[in-house]
């Protein structure tokens, strides 16, 4: 393993010291996993004098805004690109635009931590146990003697906090407190990145919780809790998208719950976020509704705005990929 990533890491560092530009592109709807690996990776390569420059969908939390080198962000697509890195997202779709920047690179880059992963890349790195995208962009920077400064440090450390629940879910391993240790030694400012990502909560975003968790409907002896808001919801208490990201995490956190569901709804149908605690795998759930991400945390979307038959369709996927789990078939 460790001879197979040095491999990685050389071809890696190959394909940049050939570049002359390099794009790196977010998904949609991007997280801090995704935004924090991406300007990362974006700033160390500016400061080995290479001309980057990274493209992101402007739809991510407000509780991420205070984040280093976001104001640099490119909205023009170059006529071509030598090197294109893609963080954090398991295949072209999910890429902002559509993956239109694929099409004007020479060389694809893939890095990431989705099972799901497409491999799409003219070089993949992806280690689907690792904590986060994060976790595996300090690692190469880090191998690969990359410039990291503290802005840099403190991107890590957001991608790696913000996907692994600020350290609690089953994906943080030893390895992941090792380098959030080297990131507290260079300076970050935990303060300022803690009051920023869990002491800001808008007000907005606190009656779209209060509204969700009223709906909150329980299946197979209260194992499973769904939820959903509604587009009239975001528009009634003026709240972004975004704002309702944090809502299934009330879900799974109950006692009694190992799946928790929230339905958003968005001018397609209903965006789904699926949080599991124990022995249900998310993945398998998300990829039969046609998405996917990780064991404990993954995605889908269904194009109808009928909720009725949405819930119908996401406990169908939870019967297909746990009947073997349940003790009881009864919703």
């Amino acid at each position: 393993m460790k001879k197979m990533m040095n491999k990685i890491f050389n071809n890696i560092i190959i394909e940049i010291n050939n570049a002359d530009s390099i794009g790196l592109i977010s998904h949609k709807n991007p997280d801090g996993d995704n935004l924090g690996s991406m300007i990362a990776l974006y700033k160390s390569l500016q400061l080995m004098g290479k001309k980057a420059m990274f493209f992101t969908d402007d739809n991510y939390p407000d509780n991420l805004k205070f984040m280093p080198y976001l104001d640099e962000q490119s909205t023009i697509y170059p006529e071509s690109l030598d090197l294109l890195f893609c963080l954090d997202s398991s295949e072209v779709k999910r890429l902002k635009d559509d993956g239109k920047a694929i099409k004007i690179a020479k060389k694809i880059i893939v890095i990431d931590h989705h099972k799901s992963n497409e491999m799409f890349g003219d070089i993949n790195y992806i280690v689907d146990d690792a904590s986060s995208t994060g976790e595996l962009v300090f690692n190469l920077l880090e191998k690969s003697q990359m410039p990291i400064n503290k802005e840099i440090a403190e991107c890590i450390y957001i991608a790696i906090a913000t996907d692994t629940g600020n350290f609690r879910y089953s994906s943080t391993h030893a390895s992941t407190f090792r380098v959030a240790a080297k990131l507290l030694d260079m300076g970050i400012d935990l303060d300022k990145i803690r009051n920023n990502l869990y002491e800001s909560m808008k007000l907005s975003e606190l009656k779209l919780i209060t509204v969700a968790l009223n709906r909150m409907r329980f299946f197979y002896d209260n194992k499973v809790c769904i939820t959903y808001v509604t587009k009239a919801d975001y528009a009634n208490y003026n709240a972004k998208y975004t704002e309702a990201d944090n809502i299934v995490q009330f879900l799974r956190d109950l006692e009694t719950v190992e799946i928790g569901v929230i339905l958003k709804e968005t001018d397609s149908g209903y965006n789904l976020s699926i949080r599991t605690k124990t022995f249900a795998d998310a993945s398998l759930i998300a990829k039969t509704l046609g998405g996917g991400g990780h064991i404990r945390a993954a995605g889908a979307n269904i194009n109808s705005h009928d909720v009725e038959f949405v819930i119908d369709k996401v406990l169908k996927s939870i019967d297909k990929e746990t009947k073997d789990a349940w003790n009881f078939t009864d919703r």
